[in-house]
């Protein structure tokens, strides 16, 4: 008598793989007491099935509450099965590895319980002819792959640019939108979602000749006042991070809360690769995960758009 084989559902869990799934939030409750620890958890939150569960912070308008592991750890307003962060890695090198590409390092960042970053270096010391002075610069270059199990930031692959010098680096992002992609759809399934993945790597791969190419040509380009202040209103600057411009020769004069006027100065920055330079250096200064990616993705485009007004 043979026996029976027990079906294994294609987004069951692997041995040793984050557990994740979502449960419909019936009640929340803000409770107060008159001491409060540090890691005080002031929310009181109860499910569909019964359950009772504590968080340090909620989303807005939270529907459902997501679980790692079977603990509790962000809420979310949107409906959806997470993908696990190990299972996107897999996606991620198997598809490098598809492509011949050998990772030359690998490094996740884990921000929040929730979030994960990957960073994949497929090549070191690449030169270009860079910036006003027109000096040789080294570059590392590879993907960057984000998650969250909350939307705070979604799957995005994306490129991953770094200049090699010691203050005043660059974190470049593809400003390609096709290459940005987010999951939210709820009925959109998890295999479905890493072949989306798997497809935004391999384009976002072929088009790092461009992107440099776009680099060389920004090298060579000096912005006009109005191009500068178009870019600046289009990035919503705010007056503090204005003062942050200045370390990198972008001084802007301010009319009130409107911006008058845009200088560079010529022996700090002279060109639009400089400008482009100055706004991703000084997104690693701001707070919020999401004004960082406003700082640092789609600004190449921001700046070539704003050529024509």
């Amino acid at each position: 008598m043979s026996k029976q084989k027990t079906l294994v559902p294609i987004d069951a869990p692997k041995p040793g793989e984050e557990f994740i799934q979502t449960k419909e939030i019936d009640d929340i409750q803000v409770m107060k007491f008159r001491r409060q620890k540090r890691d005080f958890k002031p929310y009181k939150i109860k499910t569909r099935d019964g359950g009772q569960h504590w968080l340090k912070k909620v989303s807005q308008n939270p529907k459902h509450l997501i679980f790692v592991n079977h603990k509790p750890v962000a809420t979310c307003s949107v409906n959806y099965t997470p993908v696990a962060h190990s299972r996107l890695k897999d996606t991620c090198l198997e598809t490098l590895s598809q492509l011949k590409l050998k990772p030359l390092d690998i490094e996740i960042r884990i921000p929040k319980t929730y979030q994960w970053v990957m960073t994949v270096t497929l090549e070191r010391d690449y030169k270009l002819p860079i910036g006003h002075l027109r000096q040789f610069e080294n570059f590392d270059w590879g993907i960057a792959l984000t998650n969250s199990y909350d939307l705070s930031m979604g799957i995005n692959a994306m490129i991953y640019v770094y200049r090699q010098i010691c203050s005043n680096g660059l974190y470049g992002y593809d400003p390609i939108d096709r290459k940005r992609f987010i999951h939210i759809e709820r009925e959109r399934d998890q295999a479905v979602i890493r072949e989306r993945v798997r497809s935004c790597i391999e384009d976002t791969v072929n088009h790092v000749k461009d992107y440099f190419k776009i680099l060389e040509e920004m090298s060579q380009r000096t912005p006009t006042r109005e191009q500068m202040a178009l870019i600046f209103n289009r990035l919503n600057i705010r007056k503090t991070e204005s003062v942050w411009l200045k370390d990198f020769g972008v001084e802007i004069e301010w009319d009130k809360s409107d911006i008058d006027t845009v200088n560079l100065d010529g022996d700090l920055a002279n060109t639009e690769y400089d400008l482009l330079n100055a706004i991703t250096s000084i997104s690693g200064r701001v707070e919020q995960v999401s004004r960082m990616f406003e700082l640092q993705f789609g600004i190449m485009e921001t700046i070539q758009r704003a050529r024509n007004g």
